[in-house]
């Protein structure tokens, strides 16, 4: 009898078992036929696609006929700078050629006042020197500050016009280095943003072509 009774039990046991996992099989059932369901789903918007443009920056400004032009206005006053170096320079060889053929070696008074000439005119071209090429940088520098906002608004305006919804910097023309450090090429890596890039979507020689018929327009309109 009590072996029929631990049976049992053992029985019971095995069938509330049994019922537990048959609920939890039926519950899953239930969660998975919910999620299933599209009426109970949240609805999932496919992203619109994108129309993307790239543009090489550096090739857009070097092929700019304004950038050409202010470039060079800029040269003919780096000349007119270099002339007046180089008559400073005139200056200084013909001090040389005087303390070396000219005044005699025992006129010390006269060495002595023409090596403080040669001192001077030393000084003056050296900072002569730096404050042009600082001149010069700076004009570099207001040109690039007025045409990089120009070459902004062209992007701008192109990409509204041809229906672009982004236009991105392309940074493909940049190479590793042929040798370098770890931490070199690390830098150039990191720096990447396109890695690649079908054929059509560099805009960069549309750009060039719409900026310079701009500009060669303003210039016929200034004439007028």
């Amino acid at each position: 009898m009590k072996q029929l009774s631990r049976l049992a039990t053992t029985a019971r046991s095995h069938s509330l078992a049994l019922a537990v996992i048959a609920g939890a099989a039926i519950v899953a059932a239930g969660s998975f036929r919910s999620e299933a369901m599209p009426g109970n789903a949240a609805a999932v918007v496919a992203p619109t696609p994108a129309n993307v443009g790239l543009v090489d920056l550096a090739k857009l400004m070097n092929n700019l006929q304004e950038l050409k032009d202010r470039n060079d206005l800029t040269m003919g006053k780096g000349k007119q700078l270099q002339d007046k170096l180089g008559e400073i320079s005139t200056q200084l060889k013909a001090i040389d050629a005087e303390l070396k053929d000219v005044i005699p070696k025992d006129d010390k008074a006269r060495r002595i006042e023409k090596v403080a000439q040669k001192f001077e005119l030393e000084a003056t071209f050296e900072a002569r020197g730096k404050s042009y090429q600082r001149i010069i940088d700076l004009d570099h520098g207001d040109i690039l500050n007025d045409l990089y906002p120009k070459a902004i608004a062209a992007i701008d305006a192109f990409a509204k016009k041809e229906g672009f919804d982004l236009v991105l910097l392309d940074d493909r023309p940049i190479q590793m280095p042929e040798t370098g450090s770890v931490k070199d090429y690390n830098d150039v890596i990191q720096r990447k943003r396109v890695l690649f890039a079908r054929e059509g979507m560099d805009i960069t020689d549309q750009l060039i072509t719409v900026m310079n018929n701009e500009y060669a327009a303003s210039l016929k309109k200034s004439k007028r």
